[in-house]
């Protein structure tokens, strides 16, 4: 984690990307990569401004199936950073828990656009695939999404889609 701007002595202004944080936002953060649900809570209540907060909070509440809370912190989300890959990711979730296909690939393949080191983009579009039917694609996106920076929820949520994978459901007639 940065804390400091080492472009400030060098040119005498601040670099646009990088943020000094105080003391309570640097909690939040860490706390927010912990993947405990209750930090997570805690870390979006300490660091409500900082989208890294919010945006774990959502993810987490994804993977454990909570959607009305989730989509209450989407749009929480989407107050402090309209256009992240993370809140385009989180929309697409929300979309292929719903139904939408379409709109989930669009969505997450705008976000990988944006940044493909996206772990939780890669995981949910290997969530896409799997429901297309495309299991080569869908096993592609979950690597990636391993190959990323990840956290604890990223690694469980592949295994359990690995799982699912290597069990397919095989339905037969007249039954």
């Amino acid at each position: 984690m940065l804390l400091a701007d080492p472009a400030r002595h060098w040119f005498g202004a601040p670099h646009k990307r990088f943020v000094i944080l105080d003391d309570l936002q640097a909690m939040s953060v860490h706390m927010a990569m912990s993947g405990d649900l209750a930090r997570n809570r805690a870390a979006a209540k300490l660091g409500f401004d900082l989208p890294i907060a919010m945006s774990q909070l959502c993810n987490h509440l994804v993977n454990a199936g909570m959607w009305e809370e989730a989509k209450h912190a989407l749009r929480q989300l989407q107050r402090i950073s309209v256009a992240g890959a993370d809140v385009a990711a989180l929309k697409a979730a929300v979309a292929l828990h719903e139904g939408r296909h379409g709109e989930a690939k669009n969505l997450l393949e705008r976000s990988l656009q944006i940044d493909a080191n996206n772990a939780w983009g890669w995981l949910h579009l290997g969530e896409v695939y799997e429901a297309e039917g495309r299991v080569d694609h869908a096993k592609q996106s979950y690597e990636r999404a391993l190959g990323c920076l990840h956290t604890p929820q990223i690694e469980e949520a592949v295994a359990q889609a690995r799982d699912r994978l290597s069990h397919p459901v095989v339905f037969q007639e007249g039954r």
